[in-house]
């Protein structure tokens, strides 16, 4: 977890929306039990694949799914946004990365890592992930009485920096959602593919739940550079 490391810095950015100030930090020890009910319980609850495949409803796969968060909080690296409410620090936002030297299995994952596979194939990053070290994105959650206000965007902003200062040559994640995707776009990160559920099915039928559409229409590749 980021705080372990003490030469990091401790808070990433500072900003302010509305004449409310908030930073992004390094998650913190207590702030552990929050990170992955917040991204095991209701990340999923957003994530279009997730809420199409009704991954919320498996008992067995989504606590799969919290043991490899609880993993990830050990061996890979959170920031969190922050706010004050009445004078006391609130959780406003989440943003997880796996390193690729300790990177989980795809069955801990469970939906969506056969089309990131996918998607690194369609374009040249496949081979070139195999020789460096990065970050992979594994969930960008943003509380909902804190939505629409760019939170996500200041979040993903911090991707380039966070690699600089851990020495991870890239970050790299698959956007499943168009509000996720649009975030992306307005940070800076580089859209390297883009592919329509439509046409991914053809491919990976099993992969792409119906009625996706109706919330989002493809998938996007973002990464901090190339």
């Amino acid at each position: 977890m980021a705080s372990k490391d003490k030469t990091l810095p401790k808070i990433w950015k500072e900003f302010e929306i509305e004449n409310q100030k908030y930073w992004i930090q390094d998650a913190e020890k207590f702030q552990e039990n929050k990170i992955v009910h917040a991204m095991t319980y209701e990340f999923t609850r957003d994530e279009p694949l997730s809420i199409y495949s009704k991954l919320f409803e498996n008992t067995e796969l989504i606590e799969k799914l919290r043991q490899a968060y609880v993993k990830l909080l050990q061996t890979g690296f959170c920031i969190v946004c922050m706010t004050k409410n009445n004078e006391k620090s609130v959780l406003v936002g989440i943003q997880c990365f796996e390193s690729s030297s300790t990177i989980q299995s795809g069955e801990s994952w469970q939906l969506g890592e056969n089309l990131m596979q996918y998607m690194l194939k369609c374009t040249n990053m496949s081979s070139k992930l195999n020789s460096i070290q990065y970050w992979e994105d594994r969930g960008l959650y943003v509380f909902p009485e804190y939505r629409q206000k760019g939170i996500a965007s200041h979040l993903l902003s911090c991707w380039s920096l966070v690699c600089k200062h851990t020495g991870q040559e890239l970050a790299i994640g698959r956007f499943s959602s168009k509000y996720s995707q649009a975030a992306a776009r307005k940070a800076g990160l580089i859209e390297l593919h883009y592919c329509t559920y439509e046409e991914i099915r053809k491919k990976l039928p099993s992969e792409i739940p119906l009625g996706v559409e109706l919330h989002t229409e493809g998938s996007a590749l973002f990464a901090t550079s190339t």
